[in-house]
Parts: C-alpha cells; structure tokens; sequence
C-alpha cells in the first residue's frame, strides 16, 4: 500500500509540473505573438487590458496604410462665420479590424508650406463619439467631420493624414513622420 501510495504521488506530481510547463509554454507563445494576438478582435481587448494591467501596453502594428482617406472638401459655415467645415470619408482597407486613427489636418500656404497643423480624436471627428472606441472593422468606413477656426487668408489648402499614438508625445503617420 504504501509503495501505490508513493506511486500515485509521483504521477500527481508529474502530470501537475507537465500542466505547470505546458501553461508556461502557451504564455510564452502568447508573448511571443502578442502585437499579431493584439490585433485579433475577440482575444485582443482581453489581452491589451492585461499588458496595461502589468504596466507593458501594448501598441498592436497597426497598418496606417490600410486606411483609404477621401477628401469631401472644405466650407465656411454660414451659420457660424469664422469657422470652417472639412469634411472626409475613412475606409479600413486591412484584413483585419483596427481602431478609428488621429485625423491629422494640416493647413498650407498657396506653396504648400504648412501653417497650422492639429489631430482630432476620433471622438472629435465622429458622429457618434461613442463608435471612437470600437475598431474599425475591415472593409467597414466612417466619415468624418471636423470644425475649425478660419485660418484667414494664409491658408490656401489642407491635407490630412491619419496617424497613430506610440507614445504620450509620439505620433506615427501614413505620410511620415510627426
């Protein structure tokens, strides 16, 4: 009896350290794969808020170029002079959801050098604020809407960009650098 005892004991040990290592193992693959995981829609909400939680965010690689912007064009408010109206329309051309980006609008003299440059959150630019924090699913678009101070006379034109926050004073651009 006491050698079935000693046997059992020895199994239970070994099928937990072979439970312990396989936990160990599919955390390290989890690691390994976390931006590609951060990006999946049922597994990334989960996993972002855990890194966040051990104090390791994570910043999926977010494909900028994916996203299709269309300039509607630009308009003086009439029912609120001194303002203008930009108006844009943003298609996620990824395979795979993303979140809504910083709108970038930069304003430029008639040779093209810039005046004033801003990034509106996509709560600011959204119809509906609340859709900011949802992602973008691929394929779907949005349109976007953003109302600014008339620049006067020195700004001719306007591009934007969408773009990404990497840190709290780092944006990442589809055109370039911030």
């Amino acid at each position: 009896p006491a050698e079935s005892s000693r046997g059992g004991l020895r199994t239970f040990a070994w099928s937990v350290g072979c439970l312990l290592l396989a936990l160990v193992l599919a955390a390290q693959l989890v690691h390994h794969y976390r931006q590609d995981l951060a990006r999946n829609p049922q597994a990334g909400p989960m996993l972002r808020s855990l890194y966040e939680r051990i104090g390791r965010p994570l910043e999926p690689h977010w494909d900028l170029g994916a996203f299709e912007l269309l300039q509607w064009g630009r308009a003086q408010e009439p029912d609120t002079p001194g303002q203008l109206r930009v108006r844009a329309s943003l298609r996620n051309r990824a395979d795979f959801p993303q979140p809504h980006p910083l709108l970038r609008l930069e304003l430029e003299n008639r040779f093209g050098a810039p005046v004033a440059a801003r990034e509106f959150e996509p709560e600011e630019y959204l119809k509906d604020p609340a859709q900011a924090r949802r992602l973008l699913d691929a394929g779907a678009a949005a349109e976007a809407e953003l109302l600014i101070a008339d620049p006067g006379q020195d700004a001719m034109g306007y591009r934007l960009d969408v773009c990404v926050r990497e840190s709290a004073s780092r944006l990442r651009c589809a055109q370039g650098p911030s």
